[in-house]
């Protein structure tokens, strides 16, 4: 049986998965784009994709996709959109939009980051003790 805290970090980890989930979803139907929540097509980028019907796990999600983000090697910086008008400055927590914006990146790396933020979230997360220390995996 879990204690409170192991039982809060599954619900947590739970819902978090689901809006991931539900991201990955939303890219599929509606496509993705770049420098843009959503475009008039629908098409999303990875943050217009989130489920903004739960907060909860927004301000996790952003943490957990910028940290993926940094380990793929953008750790921010500067990009200008593909109309020339609008130049933007990353920092570090922007990582993942950075990523998203980025020329290279495909919708295919974008639902790739989702998928390893599902792993971070069930390594992460759902394997806290009690105590909320990481248990060795």
């Amino acid at each position: 049986m879990r204690t409170p805290s192991e039982q809060y970090d599954h619900v947590f980890a739970d819902n978090l998965i689901s809006s991931i989930g539900r991201s990955k979803a939303k890219l599929l139907e509606k496509g993705h784009t770049k420098f843009a929540l959503i475009e008039d097509d629908g098409r999303v980028c990875l943050v217009g994709s989130y489920d903004y019907s739960n907060w909860n796990t927004i301000v996790e999600l952003d943490s957990i996709l910028a940290h993926l983000a940094v380990e793929r090697g953008y750790n921010g910086g500067t990009l200008t959109s593909p109309s020339g008008l609008n130049t933007f400055h990353y920092s570090l927590k922007d990582a993942h939009i950075y990523f998203n914006n980025h020329p290279d990146t495909t919708i295919n790396d974008v639902l790739a980051l989702l998928d390893d933020a599902i792993l971070y979230v069930k390594e992460h997360i759902m394997s806290r003790n009690a105590q909320g220390v990481l248990r060795e995996i």
